[in-house]
C-alpha cells in the first residue's frame, strides 16, 4: 500500500504562503498590542494623578485655594526655586517616589512635539519625579498666553507631562508623553474631553505645534482606547 506524501515544492510553497501571511498580518498584531499597552499605561497614570490630587486637596483644600500667588509672576532662577517649593507641597509627596525630584530643563529629555519637532518649552526649568512603575512625571507651571487683550502671561495652573516609558524612544508627545493640567481656573483635573468634538481633537493632536495636550483628550475621548484613525504612531 502506497502512502502519499508532499513533495518538497509542495512543503516550500505551503511555508512560503504561510511566511507572506505572518509577515502581512504580524506588523499589524505587533502595533495593537503596543496601543493597548500604551492605553492601559495611560489610564493607570490618570488614575494615578487623580488619585494624588485628590489626597492633596484633603490636606490642603482646593485647588483655588492653593497658594499660586507664591508663584505668579517669577521668572528664571527665581521660577524653579518658587516651582520647586509648590510642588514640594501641593504634588510631588502625594506619590510613591523611585527616584527624588530634581529641577532641570525640558531640553534634557529631548522631548519631541506631535509634528516631531523639538518642543517649543525647551529652556523652560521643569522638575521630575521618576514613579515606581517607570514613568516620569514631568512637572510645569503652565500660563495663559498674553494677546492684545490681555498683555501679560497669566497663570493657569500645573503642567504634568506623564512619560510612560521613561526615557524610552520616541519620546513623543502624544506617543509615549501624554500632557494633563491642573487648572486654576477651573478647579479641575483635565484635560476637559467636552470642550471639543472628536474630529476636532483628531486634528488638534495631529496639528497642535506645542504641548500636544489633545491626544490625550482623544484617547480619553475614545474611552482609553487608541483607535486605528489616532493620528500619532504609536
Amino acid at each position: 500500500m502506497k502512502h502519499k506524501a508532499f513533495t518538497m515544492a509542495e512543503v516550500l510553497i505551503t511555508l512560503g504562503i504561510i511566511g507572506i501571511v505572518a509577515a502581512m498580518t504580524l506588523p499589524a498584531l505587533v502595533a495593537k498590542y503596543q496601543k493597548n499597552v500604551t492605553s492601559n499605561r495611560l489610564k493607570k497614570i490618570y488614575s494615578t494623578l487623580s488619585q494624588a490630587l485628590n489626597r492633596s486637596q484633603v490636606d490642603n483644600g482646593d485647588i483655588e485655594q492653593w497658594e499660586w500667588e507664591q508663584i505668579h509672576g517669577t521668572s528664571g532662577a527665581n521660577e524653579a526655586q518658587a516651582m520647586e517649593v509648590f510642588a514640594s507641597k501641593y504634588f510631588i509627596p502625594y506619590f510613591a517616589k523611585l527616584k527624588k525630584d530634581t529641577y532641570t530643563t525640558l531640553k534634557d529629555f529631548g522631548y519631541k512635539n506631535s509634528l516631531g519637532m523639538d518642543t517649543v518649552y525647551q529652556n523652560v526649568k521643569v522638575g521630575f519625579v521618576t514613579l515606581y512603575d517607570g514613568t516620569i512625571l514631568i512637572i510645569d507651571f503652565d500660563a495663559v498666553e498674553p494677546d492684545e487683550n490681555n498683555p501679560d502671561p497669566v497663570l493657569d495652573g500645573l503642567m504634568i507631562y506623564a512619560d510612560i516609558n521613561g526615557l524610552k524612544n520616541p519620546n513623543t508627545i502624544g506617543s509615549d508623553i501624554f500632557p494633563f493640567k491642573i487648572s486654576t481656573s477651573t478647579g479641575k483635573f483635565m484635560p476637559d474631553i467636552t470642550t471639543y468634538n472628536r474630529s476636532e481633537l483628531i486634528d488638534k493632536c495631529e496639528n497642535y505645534e506645542q504641548r500636544g495636550y489633545f491626544c490625550t483628550a482623544l484617547i480619553m475621548n475614545d474611552g482609553w482606547e487608541i483607535s486605528d484613525d489616532y493620528p500619532i504612531k504609536i
